[in-house]
This record gives C-alpha cells, structure tokens and sequence, in this order.
C-alpha cells in the first residue's frame, strides 16, 4: 500500500479512478515486485473501494471504474515472473523428522494407513 499511500495519499477517494490505480500498479512493478503480487495488491486496493462503496464512503461510480483495471498477465508486461515453487527434497524432510513430535509424526503414519486402505484392490 505504500505506492498508494505515495502517489495518492492526499487525493480524494472520490477522484481515484482506473488511471491512478494503474499509476499505483507501475510504481509496484517499478519497486520490484513480481507480477502475482502487484496483481494481489491491486486487488487489495479494489477491495477496499468496494467496501467504501458498499459502506457508501465513496460514490460506487469510483469502484466499478477500478473493476476496469485487469490484472497483469503472463509475459504481457513489465512485471517479472515469480520463481515457481519447487517441492522439498525428501533428504529435507527427513533430517526434519526427528525433531519433530511424536503426535505429528503418529499422524502422518495415520494418514498414510488411511490413504492405503482407502486404495482399490491392485487388478490382476
């Protein structure tokens, strides 16, 4: 929210529209951010006029301007892209396990009986 606290913290709820909240979007891919989260952030930011307006703190005018701000897409802008995120290696897991509690891990053992005998019967 700093962008927005930046560019636009003494203007008006009521004069905010699409064009600043894309000012507020470019300042976040300028500041580094990774498209997901500029796309969560303006979000956030259209949450919050859509509960002013619901609470008819801002004319709902202002909202249903902002809900004409799409998202970021893939490769289709400035924003980098988020490292994907990648499974922990087993080894992790288990160098982990020991310090673990005795509850969690009797869990784990729970589930994965569970998981067996919920298994259908190997066809032969």
């Amino acid at each position: 929210m700093k962008p927005l606290k930046e560019l636009y913290g003494t203007t008006l709820s009521a004069e905010f529209g699409p064009l600043a909240l894309k000012a507020v979007r470019l300042k976040m891919i300028e500041a580094g951010l990774c498209r997901t989260t500029v796309n969560q952030r303006v979000g956030c930011i259209k949450r919050i006029f859509k509960w002013a307006a619901s609470e008819e703190l801002v004319p709902s005018v202002v909202y249903h301007g902002l809900q004409s701000v799409e998202g970021l897409r893939r490769g289709r802008s400035a924003a980098k892209e988020a490292e994907p995120v990648r499974p922990v290696a087993n080894e992790h897991v288990d160098a982990v396990l020991p310090f673990t509690t005795l509850m969690w891990s009797m869990g784990i053992h729970c589930t994965l009986l569970l998981r067996l005998a919920l298994m259908p019967p190997p066809r032969s």
